[in-house]
């Protein structure tokens, strides 16, 4: 799929408020806009990435496996989108912490 500019701006401006209120502490309002960005944007990585490490967090709070398994599959997602980013493997890290995943943290810190 090829993305307009009118799509990834919009997507630019909703990850933008995703990331403002993940900063807020957010969770629930984050994860919407996030989804929403990454739904309109399937080439940017930080949207899953983001999403991974909110799943992450409601795995550690909740305990709910239905989060890991969200986690693992936007970070997987994430990974293969931007494999280079070191921010975004930085964050993936963070995300495989939470998910008590250093099996995960070694594989990725060693590609």
């Amino acid at each position: 799929m090829t993305i307009t500019s009118a799509l990834f701006y919009t997507a630019q401006t909703i990850g933008d408020k995703g990331s403002d209120a993940l900063k807020k502490g957010q969770l629930n309002q984050a994860e919407r806009l996030f989804a929403r960005a990454a739904r309109l944007d399937r080439s940017e990585a930080r949207y899953p990435l983001n999403l991974a490490l909110i799943n992450s967090v409601y795995f550690r709070e909740k305990g709910d496996r239905t989060y890991y398994t969200e986690a693992l599959s936007y970070a997987a997602l994430a990974q293969s989108l931007d494999p280079y980013n070191l921010e975004n493997n930085a964050m993936l890290l963070r995300a495989y912490k939470l998910l008590q995943r250093t099996d995960l943290q070694l594989k990725h810190a060693r590609e």
